[in-house]
This record gives C-alpha cells, structure tokens and sequence, in this order.
C-alpha cells in the first residue's frame, strides 16, 4: 500500500496476513483523493459455512467481516491527523512571516531608524531607543519586557490573531488557536493607523504594574509583567513553606503571584479573579494547600496592596521562582528568604483600544 503525506510517499509492505482464502481480493478505500489498497484483515478462521452480517446504511449494503483495527490503521489515522496539524503549522508561520515583512514595509515608508532584532537575540537591557514594537504575541511581548525599564514604551503587534471559525472546524481534532494578542494593540489591519497615533502624539502609553522579586535581599534582575511561581520542579511533590509573619505556614504545591495583566492567565485558570488592567496591586495564591489545621481561605488567597509586600522562606531541598513562564527562572536553597512586591518599575504599554475605553469609564 502506498500513501502520501506532504509529497512523501510511504510505501507499506503488508498488514498481518495470518489466512487469505482461495480469490482474495483487497478491498479499496479512498481518503482525500488518495486510493489506499488494504492488502488484508485478520481473517483467523471461518467456520464451515459461515455467512457475514449485512446491515443496510443509508440506502448502502454493508457486509461486515468482524475484523480489528490493526496498528497499521491505527498509524494511518495518526499521520492523516499529523498532517493536517502540520499544515495548521504552516500557515501559522506564513502568516507570521507575512505580518513580519508588512511591518517592516510601513516603517521603512516612515522614514523612521529602526532595528530588526530577532527574539532570541535579545539578551542585553534595551536602552536608547523612543520605542519598542514586538510582532508576534504576548509571549513576545513579555520577552521583550524584561530588558526594558519605565523609560521606553513597547507596542505590541500580533502577527497571527486566532480565527473564531478554524478553532471551531478542527475543535475535535486538534488546539487551533493562534497567536494570543491579549496585550497587543495591533494587528496588521491597523499597524500603521496606530503606528500614525503614536507618532501624531494622538495615543499615549498606559502603565503596567510588575512583580519585582528578593531572594535573601537580593533583587532578581528580571521583572514580571504577568506572574511569578514559586515551586519545586517537579509539580508532585509539595513543599513546606512559611510566611515570615507566622500567618501561613503549610504544605502545598507552590505559590502564585501576578500582576493585573496577567489576572486572565494562570491566575485565572486556578480559580483566581480578574482584576482591572491598571490596578497597581498584586494577587496571590497558595496551590493546593495542606494546612495544619483549619483552613483559612483569606491567607491562601488574596490580594497584596500596592504598598504592602509578601515575605516567605523557602523550606524545601530544592525550588525555583519561574518568571513569567518557565524560560526565566532562579534556583531556591532551603531557608532561602523570599520577597515579593509590586514597587517595581512600571512598563509603559499602548494597550488595546478596548482597554482604554474600560478604563475611561472608571
């Protein structure tokens, strides 16, 4: 049998053949355009004057042999998934790339001085510049974040919105969201009007509050635009931590902090609340605590005031602090002191429009 998957054509030699009777022929399924000749199912044994099962579908007679799926079927069905999956993939990086060269069009018609610096080669604080434009999606856009300091406003562009339409065709088969833009202010239908904004002075920066993190006094040299986590590396085991106030002191599985912005991420996947995008305060939550005695849900669960902090020690053999995800993180020693506060320079932001009108209205 032969089948093609992105023009590469996959010859295979046979199924388990284990009896073919006397004038067997293979049977023909197409799929997609494509003839797939079954060479065979297991037929084990046929009692003396056995007659197969007819059932009538859709006007169609159906002989039904009994057979099994075989691991060849089951393979087919993967690759013919896998390829749809694949070629999801491959529109998404066209159209990322597409969104890419289109933004680097309209700048190069401003007459502006800019720089393209692809994301990985990012590495050192960015200074000297009136202003950032990530294209990509939030992740990007958090990136970038953590080598900026409050001089210098970021705009976000989301080169592959997700389509409402192509989630909903392939819901039963595979994730098909695309890039998220949650902080992003543009797309490519609207880059250069809000790109002319910015410039004309007719769209101002929002601020963002972040997370800035201690260990043992010392200040970590990454700020968090969404969240922090503090946890041990591996998501089974819980950890002993306690508060230097003596208010919490229990087993869990770590513990959260975010920021406003990123109140509709992980925060809000665990049960947290949403906060207003400009809110200047912090939420926290313990993950799956294991009190002593009597639970009390205000010290597992709450909200740090922009003028208030959280201080913890770290009991556990080994630990980390994840740092808006998991590419930036720092190791944790047991008895480590761990602060937590969100006096941290801000991040100066051209939000989504949407933001702005919610905003006005408060």
């Amino acid at each position: 049998m032969k089948f093609m998957s992105n023009g590469v054509i996959l010859t295979i030699v046979a199924r388990s053949v284990l009896h073919r009777p006397p004038g067997f022929k293979p049977m023909k399924s197409c799929q997609n355009g494509v003839i797939l000749t079954i060479v065979a199912r297991s037929v084990l044994h046929r009692p003396p004057g056995f007659k197969p099962m007819k059932s009538c579908q859709n006007g169609v007679i159906l002989t039904i042999v009994a057979s099994k799926v075989t691991s060849i079927c089951f393979h087919l069905d993967y690759f013919y998934s896998l390829e749809k999956v694949l070629s999801h993939m491959e529109s998404r990086h066209k159209v990322h790339m597409d969104a890419v060269n289109f933004c680097q069009d309209i700048l190069h018609r401003k007459s502006l001085d800019w720089e393209f610096l692809p994301r990985k080669s990012l590495s050192q604080p960015i200074r000297d510049v009136e202003m950032v434009i990530t294209i990509g999606g939030d992740g990007t856009l958090l990136h970038a974040s953590h080598f900026m300091d409050d001089s210098i406003p970021i705009l976000g562009v989301n080169s592959d919105p997700t389509k409402v339409e192509e989630v909903e065709k392939f819901n039963d088969e595979f994730d098909a969201r695309r890039s998220t833009g949650y902080l992003c202010a543009a797309t490519v239908k609207n880059f250069e009007q809000v790109l002319d904004e910015i410039l004309e002075g007719r769209k101002s920066p929002s601020t963002l509050t972040r997370i800035l993190v201690s260990v043992n006094g010392q200040m970590l040299p990454h700020l968090a635009l969404n969240d922090i986590l503090v946890a041990h590396p591996c998501p089974a085991i819980a950890r002993d931590d306690k508060s230097c106030s003596a208010l919490v002191n229990c087993r869990s599985s770590g513990l959260r902090v975010c920021t406003a912005a990123g109140s509709t991420a992980a925060m809000s996947s665990a049960g947290g609340l949403p906060m207003s995008i400009l809110s200047q305060d912090l939420q926290f939550m313990v993950r799956e605590p294991i009190p002593h005695g009597t639970a009390d849900s205000s010290l597992t669960h709450g909200l740090v005031k922009s003028d208030q902090s959280i201080q913890a020690i770290w009991y556990s053999k080994e630990g980390k602090i994840y740092i808006d995800g998991s590419q930036i993180f720092h190791s944790l020693q047991p008895g480590d002191a761990i602060g937590v506060s969100p006096r941290a320079p801000v991040l100066k932001i051209f939000l989504p429009q949407h933001f702005c009108l919610d905003t006005s209205r408060m």
